[in-house]
């Protein structure tokens, strides 16, 4: 079934004589309501915070992130862990991402975070510490310093942070799609005027 609208601005790329530059934006407007929906209303909020000065750390890079186990000075009892996924600061759908990305806890640093409600660790994650001695954290200030807030802890969460860049996939690709038929329509444009003064002319002159 084809549309029986004719769209101004064609396109080489169509379903249904819809263009897909239509198609794909289409489909960008809710999957993007639903990513920063779903990112601002999820902020884990009126957490207990606990601060202190880092006496061990272990960081690990992964391929969209970074994970980290820390110990603190006076509390030996117990390991803190935190884990961040940052693929989708790729994309520039939430620029707050870089901080996180570019920052890491080191030996020394005085920082404040956030006691998770629940676990959002990977559960294959090789630590030094016994599980029941791990506690999962969020949110991270260092030395004074806010790196995650807790709004940019929910945006990135692993399945946020995928959908992030399921967005941003279609968010760079309609833009890919209306730039490639605008530039043909104002090709064809452009030719179609040539022809129309070549052939004016060329009436002129028989005449």
């Amino acid at each position: 079934m084809k549309l029986k609208h004719k769209f101004k601005v064609g396109s080489s790329f169509t379903c249904c004589g819809i263009p897909f530059r239509i198609i794909v934006l289409v489909m960008l407007i809710p999957s993007m309501l639903a990513y920063y929906h779903t990112g601002f209303t999820s902020v884990n909020r009126n957490l207990p915070t606990k601060s202190g000065v880092v006496n061990w750390v272990h960081t690990t890079n992964t391929g969209s992130g970074w994970k980290t186990t820390f110990v603190l000075e006076d509390d030996s009892l117990h390991a803190y862990s935190q884990y961040y996924e940052t693929l989708s600061r790729i994309f520039l759908l939430f620029p707050p991402t870089f901080k996180v990305d570019r920052h890491h806890i080191h030996f020394g640093d005085t920082i404040t975070f956030y006691l998770s409600q629940k676990q959002d660790q990977d559960e294959d994650e090789d630590n030094a510490f016994n599980d029941d001695r791990i506690v999962y954290t969020e949110g991270l200030i260092i030395n004074g310093e806010t790196i995650a807030s807790p709004v940019v802890v929910s945006f990135t969460r692993p399945c946020l942070d995928t959908l992030g860049a399921a967005v941003g996939i279609l968010f760079y690709l309609t833009i890919a799609l209306f730039i490639a038929d605008y530039r043909r329509w104002h090709r064809q444009k452009k030719n179609g005027a040539k022809l129309t003064e070549f052939f004016s002319n060329r009436n002129c002159f028989i005449q």
